[in-house]
């Protein structure tokens, strides 16, 4: 089961809402830009948890007025547009981790990963620090073109947050979370994304620099990887991928590569966790392997 977080979303972006003629909400549309579904929807549950926000109408006239985004702790606001302080997204997202599995089929233990792109990336940060349900069911989590603040990364609940194989995607352009260098954003100071995958490698238990693995070039030399634990043995990952063609976009140094680099950790780290067999027997839902895209919440009856 992959649940995915989306990032920033308004109805007008890429002119989407005129398409469809109406509003649309992020869920909607996001599986399709991510080409994860048409990726690997015969191979995974892809669960899409919905954040609050209007969205808007879909009007260019509107745009910039209106955004959906998760209530982050350390960046609540996005140009102006604030997420609802009083909403509690951890708990929701924890919801949806811890019910999932009771009402689809074929859930094993094990095969739960997490992961966001951009603000996405930013609340699975989040979820890291503070989620024990995160820390208890999922398997491995990957932030893609997000980042964390440094008085957050600081807090004590991240200091004190329980090791999670951890993927780290960055474009090394991205001009608005940063690479190799710490960046203000709305008035937030993001620490860089190798600084980031450092921190959680530190959660991981990677403190000292000769904890490192060595640098591995990826796709024909666009992209450089290290997991910053891999020299210690046991520790669990933390892997860092910089796209040297991309900046913050997620069609570099192809359109879908992220998916594919994010499915091949996830698969990794499973068949780690279970001693090579990909995850363990236990099952948290029903029988039965069908290919499910599931859009959270959605009516039932339990």
């Amino acid at each position: 089961m992959w649940v995915h977080l989306h990032g920033v979303f308004w109805a007008s972006m890429g002119g989407i809402g005129q398409q469809v003629g109406g509003p649309v909400d992020g869920t909607d549309i996001i599986p399709v830009w991510d080409r994860t579904v048409s990726q690997f929807g015969n191979q995974a549950i892809f669960v899409y948890p919905q954040s609050t926000g209007y969205a808007g109408s879909g009007d260019p006239k509107e745009e910039g007025k209106y955004k959906q985004f998760w209530n982050i702790p350390f960046w609540r606001c996005s140009v102006g547009v604030c997420a609802d302080s009083n909403v509690d997204d951890v708990g929701f997202i924890d919801k949806v981790i811890q019910d999932m599995p009771r009402r689809l089929n074929t859930v094993k233990k094990g095969q739960i990963y997490l992961s966001g792109d951009s603000a996405g990336g930013m609340m699975v940060y989040v979820m890291l620090c503070q989620s024990q349900v995160v820390s208890r069911m999922v398997t491995a989590a990957a932030d893609i073109l997000g980042g964390v603040g440094r008085e957050y990364a600081n807090s004590r609940a991240c200091q004190n947050s329980k090791a999670v194989p951890f993927l780290k995607i960055q474009g090394v352009k991205d001009p608005f979370i940063t690479y190799d260098r710490d960046i203000l954003v709305d008035g937030v100071d993001f620490i860089s994304s190798i600084s980031a995958a450092k921190h959680r490698a530190a959660r991981n238990g990677c403190t000292q620099s000769n904890h490192a693995g060595p640098w591995s070039s990826e796709a024909g030399g666009q992209v450089q990887c290290i997991n910053f634990c891999g020299n210690k043995p046991g520790a669990k990952a933390a892997r860092l991928c910089g796209i040297a063609t991309a900046a913050h976009d997620t069609d570099h140094p192809w359109p879908g590569y992220v998916y594919q680099e994010a499915w091949r950790f996830f698969n990794s780290q499973a068949a780690k966790a279970s001693g090579g067999g990909g995850g363990s027997r236990e099952q948290w839902g029903g029988s039965g392997g069908r290919q499910q895209v599931v859009r959270w919440p959605a009516p039932y009856s339990p």
